[in-house]
């Protein structure tokens, strides 16, 4: 799992383990089909769900801020803050998924069109 430090604008890992329980919950869940399921949260300004690998050197890794619709960009090697991208005003963003990186583009799905939008 990654975390972002707010006060060093570092991204940190940690490893995690499920313990018996949730691993029960996550195993009926997926019985009961949902699985992975959409919810909207309030609060926070970042994807939570969604973290890209763009192979850029020193920009390694990337989370989107829904608020302020900026891409943050990461260099692997120490976990730092690197690079701020600004997305267009009409951008679709979203709290949880619809955020992808392929071939140089950074891609957002626009739940209302239904259809992926590249930003390069």
């Amino acid at each position: 799992m990654l975390t972002y430090d707010f006060a060093t604008a570092t991204l940190l890992e940690h490893p995690i383990e499920l313990k018996p329980e949730e691993e029960k919950k996550k195993q009926e869940e997926k019985k009961a089909g949902r699985e992975g399921e959409e919810e909207e949260e309030e609060g926070g300004e970042f994807n939570t769900t969604s973290l890209i690998y763009t192979g850029i050197k020193g920009q390694e890794f990337g989370m989107i801020n829904y608020m302020e619709k900026r891409i943050l960009l990461f260099n692997a090697a120490n976990g730092k803050k690197r690079v701020e991208l600004e997305l267009p005003k009409g951008a679709p963003v979203h709290t949880l998924l619809n955020f992808a990186y392929c071939n140089h583009i950074y891609w957002l799905f626009d739940k209302k069109t239904r259809s992926w939008k590249g930003y390069k």
